[in-house]
This record gives C-alpha cells, sequence and structure tokens, in this order.
C-alpha cells in the first residue's frame, strides 16, 4: 500500500463543532476526511461545503501552495459562515 505524505496547512484550523468533539485541523487530508465525514451527507450542509471538499482534494492532490491557502480560506469561510447561521438561528 501506497502511504501518502500528509499536506500541512501554514495554520491550523480550530472547530468547536456542536456535533462532536473540538478539534485542530492541521493538514488538508485532515480537513477533508472531516468535510467529507461531518458536512457533506448532513441535509443542513450548502453548496459552499461541496466547493470546500473540492478545494481540499485539489490542494491534497496538487500540494501547491496555492491550493492549499485557497482549500484553508475556503474552509475557514465555511466554519464562519456556519457560526453566523447557528448564531442567526438562536436569535
Amino acid at each position: 500500500m501506497t502511504s501518502l505524505t500528509a499536506t500541512p496547512f501554514p495554520t491550523a484550523l480550530f472547530t468547536a463543532d456542536e456535533a462532536g468533539p473540538s478539534r485542530d485541523l492541521r493538514t488538508v487530508e485532515e480537513a477533508r476526511r472531516f468535510v467529507e465525514r461531518e458536512r457533506l451527507p448532513v441535509v443542513r450542509s450548502g453548496v459552499h461545503w461541496l466547493d470546500v471538499y473540492n478545494r481540499l482534494t485539489l490542494a491534497q492532490a496538487t500540494k501547491a501552495a496555492a491550493d492549499i491557502e485557497a482549500a484553508r480560506a475556503a474552509l475557514a469561510e465555511a466554519f464562519r459562515r456556519e457560526a453566523a447561521d447557528r448564531v442567526h438561528l438562536a436569535a
């Protein structure tokens, strides 16, 4: 079996998820698995999560710094958007 080298983000992203434990997402691969497992199957997930997943997949494949940063930025924005939606719904 071939083992792929993990692709680290320049800085980790912290996620505080209501459905599970908080965690730091340090690599593209960790983030991709998280989005695949926790966001894509959920009906409430928006199209933006599919975009995040696609960007993470591209970053994992190319390992290009620009793709990694674009994936990290998309992931951070999706988390920000999700948190804002929770606040809006709670109000």
